[in-house]
């Protein structure tokens, strides 16, 4: 039996690099929304679709079939992502970065990360 996280990918998709820096670039918050989101990640990729349940960082929304990870710092930030399980391998795709100001910001976010994950442009080489 091989290493639990050899069963764990994570996806990022090529917009969201974009997305993360309109929001934090030039705030001073850059290095803090780094660590923050490094841990977070971690911690997803240490524990797979447990750290979901396990994390009060990690979410799934109950209006689709997305989950949120929080980071907070002086900005709300969210990332939208989908996870996919086939078989033993679970697969985190991240599609979206938004700032949260209120429950509707979630409304177009959700509606750009499942833009994002059916319209695989820019990134059609990657495999599931």
């Amino acid at each position: 039996m091989g290493n639990k996280s050899n069963n764990i990918r994570i996806i990022w998709h090529p917009k969201l690099n974009k997305d993360i820096d309109d929001l934090i670039s030039k705030s001073g918050l850059e290095t803090l929304f780094e660590e923050k989101k490094i841990r977070n990640l971690n911690f997803l990729f240490r524990r797979g679709k447990v750290a979901i349940q396990q994390f009060n960082s990690l979410e799934k929304l109950k209006s689709c079939d997305l989950c949120s990870m929080k980071i907070k710092i002086k900005k709300n930030i969210r990332l939208l992502f989908k996870m996919h399980i086939e078989k033993e391998k679970t697969i985190f795709i991240f599609l979206h970065a938004f700032e949260e100001k209120s429950s509707k910001d979630y409304d177009k976010a959700i509606k750009i990360a499942g833009r994002r994950l059916q319209t695989k442009k820019g990134w059609e080489n990657v495999r599931l």
